[in-house]
């Protein structure tokens, strides 16, 4: 009976001893979970509009945007997509409807749409083909002080699709042009 006494002891003490250092080790998650919202609040925002392509390359603007987004993100905190283009589509039909105006200014709409996602910066992006060569192009902006932050344009002559997606993936991120080649 002696013997269980000290065993019984330890494994009180043992117990006591992880639970007092369960609530360090959940403030830990907490704080590495406060500081990615905090690295994420010090990007800039970025609203990317739908993405601008020809026809023959339209079941590749999934592609395309995502190639965007991902180079996009290093630097901002970026919406894109559906949720953009239903944004966009609602804010130019109730501008379309108002009766002091006959379509949307661009601007306003523009800036609405930044607004509706707290976001001060939009993006826009075209592809274009002409002669099998592929000119790409994206303009970020200051909507609210309609000052250009960034813009780039890049030329892929006789590119397939893939060269493209990740032509685009270097417009939008901080790599050298010559890796997508």
């Amino acid at each position: 009976m002696n013997q269980l006494k000290p065993l019984h002891v330890f494994g009180i003490v043992l117990t006591v001893l992880l639970l007092a250092l369960t609530p360090y080790q959940s403030q830990a998650a907490t704080t590495k979970s406060k500081h990615k919202t905090v690295q994420q609040e010090e990007k800039e925002r970025l609203v990317l509009m739908p993405l601008r392509v020809p026809n023959k390359d339209k079941d590749l603007i999934g592609a395309m945007e995502t190639a965007l987004v991902q180079g996009l993100h290093l630097k901002y905190v970026v919406f894109s997509g559906e949720q953009v283009s239903q944004k966009a589509h609602q804010i130019f039909m109730k501008e379309s409807q108002n009766p002091e105006h006959a379509e949307c200014d661009e601007t306003r709409c523009m800036q609405n749409i930044a607004e509706a996602f707290q976001a001060e910066l939009i993006a826009t992006a075209n592809v274009t083909k002409q002669e099998g060569s592929y000119f790409l192009a994206l303009s970020i902006r200051n909507i609210f002080d309609n000052k250009v932050v960034d813009s780039k344009s890049e030329i892929c002559e006789n590119c397939k699709a893939t060269q493209v997606i990740a032509m685009l993936k270097v417009l939008s991120g901080n790599l050298e042009i010559t890796e997508a080649k």
